[in-house]
């Protein structure tokens, strides 16, 4: 694989992944097209954290929290030690390993 400049192969490569990621980061856009990509960008931006934090709030809604020992009967003692250290911070005291 030979490109532009006499490179060949890996360095041929990472000239041109560079060079797409430097168009992908609006490389080569006139000033309009470049704000419009700063706007874009902002707005996946925004969008990203908004559907994040719905999706942490989805997740802590549908968890099920257990206030008695009595009611994990069933599941073994490493199930709830697992169930203890993956939610420390909902008030469960979390089992050392």
């Amino acid at each position: 694989m030979e490109a532009a400049g006499g490179l060949h192969g890996e360095r041929a490569r990472l000239s041109s992944e560079t060079l797409r990621s430097f168009r992908r980061a609006g490389a080569g856009l006139d000033p309009a097209q470049k704000e419009r990509l700063r706007e874009l960008n902002a707005e996946i931006s925004a969008l990203s954290t908004r559907y994040s934090t719905a999706l942490l709030a989805g997740m802590n809604d549908a968890a099920v929290h257990f206030e008695e020992a009595a009611d994990l009967e069933g599941l073994s003692e490493a199930e709830i030690a697992s169930a203890a250290r993956r939610q420390p911070s909902q008030g469960t005291t979390a089992a050392t390993s």
